[in-house]
């Protein structure tokens, strides 16, 4: 579900920036609703386009993006914003062949303290992903490497997904899950709707 006015805000007043992911229903109907969105020049959140599907794979964010491939078009330089998902990863680098495919940092750092149970690599962690100069970011790094396990790790995600100085392909400074964390606690009394009564509720919610 998309409205032609979301999309022409979209692309009339574009940081070409969007951000996936998904929101879980719940009750007897479950199923999952796939977001796309973005921030405005206002910093105000700024939907785009919902879906909802059985659940989160290849074929339902493969149908997802093909529908939002259609309505934005070919946009220079855009990021698209995502979890670490294997699906997301396969269909967005498919369907937005030129898009730069990047990670949230909340993500990563929720798998850090799971994997490595060590909340004191946290703040080296992120003084590490938002520094915008080499020689800070360098300074964090180093302070990282009396954790090899959490270097391996981190590399293995690949540095310019998630580190600014990093940013080959595009800048971008929307790197966490609070977008779509607000437009989940927007719609959290909705989620046991029927799918139509949901539809309708996120329609005139808009």
């Amino acid at each position: 579900m998309a409205f032609g006015l979301c999309i022409k805000g979209f692309l009339n007043c574009i940081h070409p920036v969007i951000v996936v992911d998904e929101i879980y229903l719940h009750e007897k109907y479950k199923g999952m609703l796939l977001i796309a969105t973005y921030i405005d020049d206002n910093n105000n959140i700024f939907p785009i386009a919902f879906n909802i599907v059985d659940g989160e794979n290849d074929a339902s964010w493969t149908w997802f993006m093909i529908h939002l491939k259609a309505l934005v078009g070919d946009i220079s330089n855009l990021v698209i914003i995502s979890n670490r998902h294997i699906s997301i990863a396969k269909v967005a680098s498919s369907i937005f062949s030129d898009a730069f495919h990047a990670l949230y940092i909340y993500h990563i750092q929720n798998n850090l303290i799971g994997k490595f149970k060590n909340k004191d690599i946290i703040p080296h962690f992120y003084l590490a992903v938002k520094t915008y100069r080499m020689s800070e970011f360098q300074m964090s790094w180093a302070k990282l490497h009396q954790y090899p396990r959490v270097m391996t790790y981190l590399e293995e995600v690949r540095l310019q997904r998630w580190i600014r100085v990093y940013q080959v392909h595009c800048t971008y400074d929307k790197s966490t899950t609070n977008i779509v964390e607000c437009l989940n606690g927007v719609l959290k009394n909705t989620r046991e709707l029927p799918i139509t009564k949901l539809l309708k509720h996120i329609h005139e919610w808009l």
